[in-house]
C-alpha cells in the first residue's frame, strides 16, 4: 500500500479498542461498499500518456499489511472485490484482467480515511 495511506490509516487501527487492518477493510466493505467500488474504479482509469506496464513500472515505495479477516469479513470483503470487478468491466474504460485483492483493500483503506 502507499506509504501516505498507510499513515493516513495507521492511527484508525492503532491503539487499544480500535479495529485491526482486516475489520477496518471489513467495515469499510460493509457500511461503505458502493464507495469502496467507485474507489477501485477511479483507482483503475488508465492515466493520460503512456504508462508503463510489468517489469517497466516504475516502483514506488509501499508499505505491506496483513489484513486478517473473519470468515464472515471475507465473505463481505469478497463480495465487494466481485462487484468491483462487474463494475470495472462495464466502466467506461474496462480494466484489463481481474481487480485484485489488493487494489480493494486500497479503494476500502482510501474510503475508510475520508472524512465525509
Amino acid at each position: 500500500m502507499p506509504i501516505d495511506l498507510y499513515d493516513n490509516a495507521e492511527d484508525l487501527v492503532k491503539g487499544r479498542g480500535k479495529p485491526s487492518w482486516g475489520q477496518l477493510i471489513a467495515w469499510t466493505c460493509t457500511t461503505r461498499q458502493q464507495d469502496v467500488i467507485n474507489e477501485v474504479l477511479t483507482l483503475t482509469e488508465p492515466a493520460p500518456g503512456l504508462v508503463p506496464r510489468g517489469q517497466n513500472r516504475r516502483g514506488t515505495a509501499s508499505t505491506q499489511i496483513t489484513a486478517r479477516f473473519t470468515l464472515d469479513e471475507h465473505g463481505t470483503f469478497t463480495r465487494t472485490r466481485e462487484l468491483a470487478h462487474a463494475a470495472a468491466e462495464t466502466a467506461e474504460h474496462p480494466v484489463e484482467g481481474p481487480v485484485t485483492a489488493t487494489l480493494v483493500v486500497i479503494a476500502a483503506l482510501q474510503v475508510a480515511t475520508t472524512r465525509t
